[in-house]
């Protein structure tokens, strides 16, 4: 099987290719090398390469600026993976998109699962799971990877630059009104190159794969970061609640993900 990347210089994109490339053919295309919000552009790419797997890892992200740029994002995160899904429909081939907890609105008390009715509380949420609606409308051979808190040891995150105020500061302030899973990129694309080889598409098995991918992603787990070595602490550490402001999107005050035994 021949497997295409979109979205490959992302940190997510990078990730993916390791381990999907010990087992397939992978071609990786950047932005520059593949606009997803281009028909024509899909069109030429699923043409030029005819894989029977396309993997998304092309979006906006930029959660906070989608507020002001609600047009960008829904050009990204919903008209670019319709352009994908109806492509490759047409080629009898499979896409695997990734999504958000966003699309959640956090107010569930328990962990949340595949099966919970979607609410997103920003553009961004909203531009994710429009994207989620499009691909289920167009291509029935599909998979859904809703991930979250994404890290690892060369990128910026949440775990590293707290590891990094706790070690210079005697007094860190965190944010203490949000609770979620850390994902590691790692475990995230190992899980992915497993689902890829299945055909649980979320018109078939997806629920059960949904959760495996879960438990592998460390979603209900410890993680497996930070570096190995002893952690520091502050001598104080002081809890604040998220910031609001009419530019800042409103985040999920806790999506833990299920993990089915």
């Amino acid at each position: 099987m021949k497997i295409l990347i979109a979205g490959a210089a992302g940190r997510l994109g990078r990730a993916l290719a390791d381990p999907l490339e010990k087992r397939w053919q992978v071609v990786s295309l950047t932005r520059d090398e593949l606009d997803i919000t281009s028909e024509s552009a899909v069109r030429a790419a699923l043409d030029n390469h005819q894989p029977g797997l396309v993997i998304n890892a092309a979006a906006f992200t930029d959660v906070d600026g989608a507020e002001s740029r609600p047009a960008a994002a829904h050009e990204a995160n919903a008209l670019g993976p319709r352009n994908l899904a109806r492509e490759t429909l047409r080629r009898e081939a499979a896409l695997l998109n990734f999504s958000t907890d966003y699309v959640f609105d956090g107010a569930k008390e328990t962990a949340y699962d595949e099966n919970d009715a979607p609410a997103p509380l920003s553009v961004y949420g909203e531009s994710k799971l429009a994207g989620e609606e499009e691909i289920r409308r167009h291509n029935p051979r599909h998979f859904i990877v809703r991930t979250a808190w994404l890290y690892d040891n060369r990128g910026e995150s949440f775990a590293k630059r707290a590891i990094e105020l706790a070690a210079n500061h005697a007094e860190v302030r965190i944010v203490d009104d949000q609770r979620g899973s850390p994902t590691f990129l790692p475990h995230l694309a190992d899980a992915v190159a497993r689902l890829a080889a299945t055909d649980a598409f979320e018109a078939g098995d997806a629920a059960d794969w949904s959760s495996q991918v879960s438990s592998m992603t460390a979603w209900g787990s410890p993680p497996a970061w930070p570096p190995r070595r002893p952690l520091i602490f502050p001598p104080r550490l002081e809890g604040h609640p998220t910031p609001s402001s009419p530019l800042r999107a409103s985040a999920p005050s806790s999506c833990r993900p299920g993990v089915k035994e």
